[in-house]
């Protein structure tokens, strides 16, 4: 059952974001709706058709209009922050509070924004002793951001198994759990905050949620906020919010704990 459930979860998470990187695009959909609309008035031209089509055709070519309407209302400025405040409300603040580790969430690199700047600046506050990310790139740049502000690199951690926000939750969890750390201050884009909070709340960690606020095209924001309403579904269908073993924090099931150890998934920046 676990394997199905992350084949179905890696699935989910390249489909979609293979179609967000394609609707982010406003002049390539437009054209391609404008596309359709002239090859619906062309075809009968290039083939003898019936008069049901042409009753079809005035019914498609309005379907059409209207879903290009809907398309361009979705990624307006409107759009985006309607489609974006449900996700950000009623999540607990963030007061200033201290933390055992700051974790970073990986996202695709245009909309990463300056969370790993974010992540050393509270740090520098003295808001936590550690920051821990959840790619080896990530763990590259966020080492290079350390150095350049001559910083040690022993505060800095990651894990290379992640590629779902279920993956970066667990590895975390059987990471740094065993370590002692309870709170974390979790910094991703205000889009997943809602859906990261609650997995990382399931394995047993105190969330103060950080919004990472860098901007981005609100067509990018729209379609960000747009995809996290079937993933909350999926990932409270597929039981990610509430995870088999209940202590995963305190206690990792021993599978996993070797699982994490046999892929070596603990893995810190080299201090060369």
């Amino acid at each position: 059952m676990s394997n199905w459930r992350g084949m179905l979860g890696r699935f989910w998470t390249d489909a979609n974001w293979q179609l967000v990187e394609v609707l982010t695009n406003p002049a390539k959909v437009t054209l391609l709706f404008m596309a359709l609309l002239v090859l619906l008035w062309g075809l009968p031209l290039l083939m003898p058709v019936s008069k049901n089509w042409i009753k079809q055709r005035k019914f498609l070519n309005r379907m059409l209009i209207l879903v290009l309407v809907l398309y361009w209302l979705t990624i307006s400025p409107l759009g985006a922050a309607a489609l974006t405040y449900p996700l950000t409300t009623a999540l607990p603040a963030d007061l200033g509070q201290p933390a055992d580790a700051i974790v970073v969430l990986t996202r695709n690199r245009r909309d990463e924004g300056r969370r790993y700047e974010t992540a050393i600046d509270l740090y520098l506050q003295g808001r936590s002793p550690r920051i821990f990310v959840t790619t080896e790139g990530n763990l590259e740049d966020a080492a290079n951001l350390l150095q350049a502000r001559g910083l040690p690199l022993s505060i800095l951690s990651a894990t290379n198994c992640a590629r779902t926000t279920k993956d970066e939750a667990e590895t975390a969890a059987t990471i740094l759990g065993p370590q002692g750390v309870e709170t974390i201050i979790l910094i991703t884009d205000p889009a997943h905050l809602r859906r990261a909070t609650l997995t990382f709340e399931g394995y047993g960690f105190a969330v103060i949620p950080h919004a990472e606020t860098a901007p981005i095209p609100d067509a990018r924001r729209s379609l960000l906020a747009l995809r996290e309403y079937p993933a909350l579904v999926s990932y409270l269908l597929l039981g990610r919010f509430r995870p088999e073993s209940p202590n995963a924090l305190r206690n990792p099931a021993p599978e996993q704990l070797e699982k994490v150890e046999a892929r070596e998934c603990a893995i810190a920046p080299s201090a060369s």
